[in-house]
Parts: structure tokens; C-alpha cells; sequence
């Protein structure tokens, strides 16, 4: 198997892995880490998209983010890879959010906006489960409108727990387990610098940076995650360059 077709088989069993994981995702936000990223998506929602934005949730997942962003007042397009977690997030609307909300699946590497019809982009934590994550930052600032502002979490590759928990991830086989765990598909982490390079080469300033998300812990985890060298998530406000 060449290069080329060990990386889409990698995007396959990702999204397969997802698939499986649907049906118990939505559980995963009463932690209180999940609790806290949800809370920012929607509070930098509120501050930087006008009320009524139109905006896309990519790599929505079952739609936990997307309907919160609906209840606070903007109109949402949420798209995913995974037909199961799709499944899941039409069958949990609720009636008076048809209007305002709408699901579908796609397919990544089809996948393409060039109409500039949005106002904001939301993608929390999909871009490190992307061999070419370059392009998919090209592609949202092409699909967004003038002054558009995309959303986006990343793994923080500067966090001493995000270090420890690749370190695990590395053993574990040579110990004989096998942990068929989200974090097995991902390709990389970032750190600002390096992020700030490929938005940059995708028509995007970095405007603004939080750190977030010590999964142990509960509120005490949530508070010491805004440290830069233990969250182990970062969530990006960048702005599309006019």
C-alpha cells in the first residue's frame, strides 16, 4: 500500500470509528470539560458573529454544539462524515429548531464551498483528524463571506498532559493494548506558531487564542486548563483576510 493509500485508509477507519462512537457522544458533554468547550464555543460565538449569522458547524458530530449555537439565535448548517453521528443529531432536534438548523452528511474529500455564503465557521476538534489540513482551512475561508470569523479547536502541542498522553498512546501497543481510542486517528498537534503559518497560507489572521481542557479533575480541571502548558486544547478565533 503506497503512501497516498495508507492515509485514506487512516480517514476511513477514522470515520468508522466515529460511526461506532455516535450513539454514546452526546453523553460525553456532562463531563465538565466537555461542559466548559461547549460554553466557549457559544460565549466567542455570541461576541463575534452578529446576531442571525448564518454558520457552518463542520464536523458537527451529533449536534450538541450546533444546537446550542441555534439557541442562542444564529442559523446553523451542521455537516459530518459520520453517518451515524448524523443519524443522531437529526433525530435530537427538536421541532422548533427545523427552521433553524439542518443536518448532513458529506463527504470530506467532495466536500467544497466556494460561494462565500457564511458568516462563521465553527470546527471543534476535526482539523487534527485531517491529513491535509491546509486545504480544509482553504476551503472555509472560501465558503466564508467578507470579514468572516472561523472558530476552530486544535490539540495544544506545547501541554505537558498532551505530551504525557501521546507518550501512553506510544507504549501501550508494546504492552500488548490495544485502545481503539479517538486520539489513535489523530495526526499531529499544534502550536501556535505552526498554526499560525498554515492560516496564514489559507487567507485567515489569528485574532485570538484560549486554552482549554484537562479531562480529570472537573471544575478544578476546567480552571488550570486555561494554562498554556496544561490545556490540552486550544480554541482559535481567526479572521479571513480581506
Amino acid at each position: 500500500m503506497d503512501g497516498q493509500s495508507q492515509k485514506s485508509a487512516k480517514e476511513d477507519a477514522c470515520v468508522e470509528h466515529f460511526d461506532i462512537r455516535s450513539h454514546n457522544w452526546t453523553g460525553l458533554y456532562k463531563r465538565a470539560s466537555f461542559k466548559d468547550r461547549l460554553n466557549l464555543f457559544v460565549e466567542l460565538s455570541s461576541e463575534y458573529f452578529s446576531p442571525q449569522s448564518r454558520i457552518l458547524d463542520y464536523g458537527c458530530g451529533t449536534g450538541v454544539l450546533t444546537r446550542c449555537l441555534a439557541n442562542a439565535g444564529f442559523t446553523v448548517h451542521g455537516l459530518d462524515a459520520s453517518s451515524g453521528m448524523i443519524r443522531q443529531a437529526t433525530e435530537s432536534l427538536d421541532q422548533n429548531q427545523h427552521n433553524t438548523v439542518c443536518f448532513e452528511k458529506i463527504d470530506p474529500e467532495a466536500w467544497n464551498c466556494t460561494e462565500e455564503s457564511y458568516d462563521g465557521v465553527v470546527c471543534s476538534s476535526v482539523l487534527e483528524y485531517v491529513n491535509d489540513d491546509v486545504g480544509l482551512l482553504r476551503k472555509f475561508s472560501n465558503c466564508l463571506k467578507a470579514k468572516g470569523v472561523l472558530l476552530i479547536s486544535i490539540p495544544n502541542q506545547r501541554s505537558f498532559l498532551g505530551t504525557l498522553e501521546d507518550a501512553i498512546r506510544r507504549i501501550l501497543p508494546v504492552l500488548g493494548f490495544n485502545r481503539d481510542k479517538d486520539v489513535q486517528f489523530s495526526w499531529r498537534r499544534y502550536t501556535v506558531d505552526s498554526i499560525s503559518k498554515q492560516l496564514s497560507a489559507a487567507n485567515f489572521e489569528l485574532d485570538r487564542v484560549v486554552y482549554f481542557e484537562v479531562p480529570k479533575l472537573g471544575g478544578a480541571g476546567v480552571r488550570i486548563s486555561r494554562m498554556s502548558r496544561l490545556g490540552m486544547m486550544m480554541l482559535l478565533v481567526c479572521r479571513k483576510r480581506q
